[in-house]
């Protein structure tokens, strides 16, 4: 993608200034129209519109904005360029296309100046702008198909990443055990006599054997069995505290585990669930093209007249197919027209002529670029173009200055669905809830 288009119009002097202060005042103002555009996705239909015609009129609403925005940021705009022997519309060109070029970062809105611009640009003179202002388009297409491509891969071109297995280490188990010298030590001091303590080593019994009573051993009964529970409680304790740090630490690997193996799963899961999403894509084209019916107007296309066909194949599949795709759905959509009207689909048509046939398409034809109408005062698609015809709010006249067209301007019905397929899909985009 080009990096600066402002430094591609002074490269190709389309600008002429030598003064660094005045390419920081358009890059200002083109800031300023990013945000706003940004903002407001619906104008950069008109705005592209613009941008690509070097021979728009300095009256164009969208001219006379982006004018009073370089005003704003140059005061001296007007009389630098007059020094020059330029004209506005050259510096303003310049300021839309820099914020439509760094716009086109984000896929949706270099989908919508892609789909604006890429039929009407081969109609407009570009006025020896022909280099910079194709390479600004292209980068972008280049751009669209891409990600189109990589939303319309089937599984054998998925790539998905490798997982290493699972390893655990884990902490020795230490082994219980009861401390004999600590075990005699109680079993002393429950047996013997507490007068033989010295002699024995160990003694609390206050009695003797040769009582011949219960005192003797019930107070062994009681002591041995308090000095035996203490050791051996003492000893599975230390067990436990063993055996719960291998719990411990086995949960913490199956956790750091499974942490890592969740983004892994998902992109298994994304990348099964876009391919089964784009087989049935192909899948649906196939079927409607094999079955030519129009679900806007629940008939057979080759029931329809040829303009009413060209319209409603164009807004079916529009229908039915995301804004972002790769271009041979174009081709596609170009071929199956053919399948009804043959070699016609090649044949050029006057536009004035096509102008004169919207007129004649039945009630329900009528509504199906109902979508594109909009009350823009600048320029507009040409799908926009003709939804305001069909209306009666635009006449022939306006229709070509609203549209950039040349009166005698030619186009074959082939071109035109394609054409307004696109028109179709930037605006999808353009009103689309971020």
């Amino acid at each position: 993608m080009t990096d600066s288009i402002l430094q591609s119009f002074l490269d190709h002097r389309f600008i002429k200034t030598d003064e660094s202060e005045n390419i920081s005042h358009l890059n200002k103002a083109s800031a300023e129209l990013q945000k706003g555009l940004g903002k407001k996705k619906k104008k950069i239909i008109p705005y592209t519109l613009v941008a690509l015609d070097p021979t728009v009129s300095d009256e164009d609403p969208i001219i006379q904005e982006v004018e009073a925005l370089i005003i704003k940021k140059w005061p001296t705009f007007r009389n630098s360029v007059a020094k020059t022997k330029d004209t506005p519309i050259a510096y303003v060109q310049a300021v839309i296309l820099e914020a439509l070029n760094k716009l086109s970062k984000d896929e949706n809105l270099a989908a919508i100046i892609w789909h604006t611009g890429c039929n009407i640009v081969s109609n407009y003179k570009l006025a020896g702008q022909e280099e910079v202002l194709i390479s600004f388009l292209l980068d972008i297409g280049k751009r669209v198909e891409e990600v189109a491509r990589n939303n319309w891969s089937i599984l054998g071109n998925a790539k998905i990443d490798t997982f290493e297995s699972i390893e655990l280490t884990l902490p020795k188990v230490s082994q219980g055990r009861v401390d004999e010298a600590e075990l005699q030590g109680h079993l002393k001091a429950a047996a013997v006599h507490s007068g033989w303590e010295q002699q024995a080593g160990g003694g609390e019994n206050p009695y003797m054997q040769g009582q011949n009573n219960f005192s003797w051993p019930k107070f062994f009964a009681e002591r041995a069995a308090k000095g035996l529970s203490e050791e051996i409680n003492a000893a599975l304790s230390n067990q436990n505290k063993s055996l719960t740090s291998i719990s411990n630490s086995i949960q913490e690997a199956l956790g750091s585990y499974l942490a890592d193996l969740k983004p892994y799963l998902e992109q298994v899961s994304t990348s099964i669930l876009q391919s089964s999403q784009s087989l049935n894509k192909r899948s649906d084209l196939i079927w409607w093209k094999q079955a030519l019916y129009s679900h806007r107007l629940d008939s057979s296309y080759r029931t329809l007249g040829p303009l009413a066909l060209t319209v409603c194949m164009a807004v079916d599949l529009a229908d039915n197919v995301s804004p972002i795709y790769p271009k041979s759905v174009d081709f596609f959509l170009k071929e199956t027209l053919r399948d009804v009207q043959g070699d016609e689909t090649d044949k050029e048509v006057a536009v004035t002529e096509l102008l004169e046939q919207l007129q004649q398409l039945s009630n329900a034809e009528k509504q199906l670029l109902e979508d594109l109408s909009n009350e823009n005062e600048s320029r507009k698609s040409l799908g926009a173009c003709m939804a305001d015809m069909i209306k009666g709010k635009m006449n022939a006249d306006e229709f070509f200055k609203r549209s950039g067209l040349e009166k005698r301007a030619k186009i074959s019905f082939g071109e035109l669905t394609v054409w307004l397929f696109h028109d179709l899909q930037a605006n999808k985009l353009a009103n689309a809830k971020s």
